[in-house]
């Protein structure tokens, strides 16, 4: 009885698998077995310093080649991270905020501050056609909303809006947490 097509494709795999192993262990050296390893001091009862670099036994690769645990451990010595979030971009690469462009009113009428306080700005859209999403409405640049707020301009961090009465003031995004 013959093997089939499928069975001689495994068994030509399983023979490669074993070639391989071979070729591994006898031509190239193959890796060190557990059995080989050793963990002895040094014989002048020296105890090496953590910080000092382990030696490298003469069958390793040069120093010019080390392990990149050790290069990341290097590099990670010198770094500070700000705040607690590793994540989060450092401040020096924020971008300069440019000066509020927020006019200063002398008088503000008490139903327009109740009209500014009720406008939640929950975010922006600065690329393409610029738009904002105040109350759950999304608004784009030169629209003007039911209560009659008008939409004029938006940043990375806020949209400016022109009041029925023609002041202008700029909501901010409020940041999570």
């Amino acid at each position: 009885m013959g093997l089939s097509k499928q069975q001689r494709a495994f068994v030509a795999v399983l023979g490669l698998a074993g070639a391989a192993l071979l070729v591994d262990r006898v031509i190239l050296g193959g890796a060190s077995s557990p059995s080989s390893a050793s963990a002895s001091q040094e014989a002048s009862g020296e105890v090496p310093s953590a910080s000092a670099a382990p030696a490298a036994p003469p069958h390793e690769a040069p120093a010019s080649k080390t392990l990149a645990a050790q290069r990341l451990a290097a590099l990670d010595a010198g770094v500070e991270i700000d705040g607690a979030d590793g994540f989060a971009a450092p401040a020096a690469w924020a971008p300069a905020r440019a000066a509020s462009a927020t006019p200063a009113a002398p008088s503000v009428d008490p139903s327009e501050n109740a009209l500014l306080s009720s406008l939640r700005l929950t975010s922006v859209i600065t690329s393409g056609r610029p738009a904002a999403r105040i109350n759950d409405r999304l608004v784009l640049v030169g629209m003007r909303m039911p209560d009659g707020v008008e939409l004029v301009g938006v940043s990375e961090r806020s949209a400016t809006v022109r009041l029925p009465s023609g002041a202008e003031h700029t909501i901010e995004l409020k940041r999570p947490g």
